[in-house]
């Protein structure tokens, strides 16, 4: 097994009281996932880890295979807000989740990607 180089990974004097109890946390800092510090570090944690990734001869093979598995419909349950119903839904390719609503006895439903716009959305019966 080939030995990684690592990133450094800082540490900070942080201890908290926990009714009485001290409790060391060394990397608080990286709970600021904002921070520029954070985001540096994030970035060569992913450096060293795409290029033990891309060493694997299977790793093409074996995304297609998860991304086919993974990509399904995922309905929430139906919601019933102001005489509408909505329904949040997504698939595997989709990295945010879309709205549909219907009205009560429409026969046609809408689809929208944020609550404002389904609010905006006259569905008629």
């Amino acid at each position: 097994m080939p030995k990684f180089k690592y990133p450094e990974t800082p540490t900070v004097d942080q201890v908290d009281d926990f009714h009485g109890t001290s409790i060391p946390d060394p990397y608080r800092w990286l709970e600021d996932v904002d921070s520029p510090e954070t985001l540096s570090w994030i970035a060569a944690q992913n450096k060293l880890t795409f290029t033990i990734l891309e060493q694997i001869p299977a790793r093409a093979r074996i995304l297609q295979r998860l991304t086919a598995l993974w990509d399904f419909p995922k309905p929430t349950a139906p919601r019933k807000r102001g005489g509408r119903y909505f329904q949040m839904h997504n698939t595997a390719s989709r990295t945010r989740m879309s709205y549909s609503l219907k009205n009560r006895y429409a026969t046609k439903s809408g689809s929208c990607s944020t609550p404002t716009c389904c609010r905006k959305m006259e569905l008629s019966p």
